[in-house]
């Protein structure tokens, strides 16, 4: 887990592996909870921590990132969009 934080994995597949496609799962296993009746506190804790590890880790392995700045850039674009719409979401 040290090396996935610290963003050794590469930016590709932290990115669509770990940022898009287990997000999309975990999002389904969260609404599962939400509707199976159980506290949605648990949902939203086990959501909010899995995004906080994987904001760090796209954003380490951006800059660990060798290849089109752009790529990086575009990335940490994308954590700092996902922040705010996990504090917008907060908000409401």
């Amino acid at each position: 887990m040290g090396s996935f934080i610290a963003g050794n994995l590469g930016l590709a597949k932290t990115y669509w592996i770990f940022g898009v496609i287990s997000s999309v799962i975990l999002r389904f296993i969260m609404t599962f909870i939400i509707m199976s009746g159980i506290n949605p506190i648990i949902a939203i804790v086990m959501g909010f921590a899995y995004s906080i590890i994987v904001w760090i880790a796209i954003w380490n392995s951006a800059t660990n990132y060798d290849g089109l700045k752009l790529w990086a850039i575009l990335a940490k674009i994308s954590v700092v969009f996902g922040i705010l719409g996990s504090l917008a979401q907060f908000n409401q």
